[in-house]
């Protein structure tokens, strides 16, 4: 079992300058041999042990949302709503907001609402375009580690100073809504939910097939993209939180446009003309598929007829191989010649003809 992506050093990953050094020379962390041989690797384990298959009839979308240590949850009865790992780190110029008093970062509470907004716009999309869209949703949901940040010392400390409290029943009845309305939602095809081994590469299959992806996060897409992509064939619209520096530019070289996500109400202004886009690339991939299928035919055809005139063609020289195909033939010789006296010289052809015969 492979347990490692590579990627490059976080040291490195923020200087810009390296990485156009390594784009004007043709070089990439993500292409070399190693990446090669893992991505290769991993491939073949998913697809023997998990048998994914790309759903080709569907315009397949992942909404992945972030929530675990880095959620934005409801903490206490005065309506506070506090950004775990902005929190823990006493960032509190943008890691709380009161649903009460509109007070603290708005961007804190448009996360907040991220959940309910990908759920309209799931709704949304099925009634426009149907079956013809496949949803899944993604998160890890609230992990140990949510648990652990929010109940450890320093987080505490972080309270203290704003005069803020954590109710820990509110925050579970929280998460068990949350949960809740993220499982029985109708809007989402497929849900995925959790941290497992089995559940990360039931992730990576949908995401590495998605035509459009959607996350509240910036880096979890952007590294299976670059870290596993193998299908460079397939074109794909991603929608991140905010990008890496330079990430796009890596992106692109797998076939990945990105774009930063600012609402849902704008991508589904553009959702008409990626359509377009799609369906103009599904169409030319049917079309291809056919001409290849009415190929394939043709040269099956041509096989079997290849070997069919193989087989007369060695039927033949067996025929000439005949006593009675070579007489036949000495005969008509000699019958074009009587006047010359074909027949006679046709007796003495003959008696060397099946002398000849006998002694094979």
């Amino acid at each position: 079992m492979y347990d490692a992506i590579c990627i490059k050093p976080k040291s490195l990953f923020y200087t810009p300058s390296f990485d156009i050094l390594i784009e004007n020379t043709n070089t990439s962390f993500y292409d070399n041999q190693f990446v090669s041989i893992f991505r290769d690797k991993i491939h073949a384990y998913m697809n023997e042990k998990y048998n994914f298959k790309r759903r080709n009839d569907t315009f397949n979308i992942v909404l992945h949302l972030r929530t675990g240590d880095c959620a934005r949850f409801l903490a206490n009865k005065d309506k506070d709503i506090i950004a775990a790992d902005l929190f823990s780190r006493g960032v509190h110029s943008h890691s709380w907001f009161n649903l009460r008093t509109n007070e603290g970062c708005e961007g804190v509470y448009n996360d907040y609402k991220i959940a309910d907004n990908m759920i309209s716009f799931a709704k949304e999309m099925h009634l426009r375009y149907g079956s013809k869209v496949f949803i899944t949703f993604i998160t890890e949901g609230f992990s140990k580690n949510f648990y652990k940040k929010i109940n450890s010392l320093r987080f505490s400390k972080e309270l203290k100073k704003l005069n803020k409290k954590l109710d820990i029943r509110i925050v579970e009845n929280y998460i068990n809504n949350e949960t809740n309305k993220w499982i029985n939602n109708n809007s989402f095809d497929k849900i995925i939910i959790g941290d497992s081994k089995e559940i990360f590469f039931e992730t990576i299959s949908e995401i590495l097939n998605a035509n459009l992806t959607i996350s509240s996060a910036r880096s979890f897409i952007f590294r299976i993209l670059m870290g596993w992509k193998k299908d460079i064939n397939l074109p794909q619209i991603v929608y991140l939180k905010s990008l890496e520096k330079t990430g796009d530019m890596h992106l692109l070289h797998r076939n990945v446009k990105v774009f930063k996500f600012i609402d849902f109400e704008s991508i589904l202004l553009n959702t008409n003309s990626i359509f377009d886009i799609y369906n103009f690339i599904y169409d030319q991939n049917r079309k291809n598929e056919k001409e290849l299928a009415k190929a394939k035919k043709k040269i099956f055809e041509l096989k079997n007829k290849i070997k069919e005139l193989d087989n007369k063609y060695k039927q033949s020289l067996k025929t000439k191989a005949y006593l009675s195909y070579k007489l036949g033939k000495e005969f008509i010789k000699a019958h074009k010649n009587w006047y010359k006296g074909g027949y006679i010289k046709f007796i003495f052809k003959a008696i060397k003809i099946k002398e000849e015969y006998k002694h094979k």
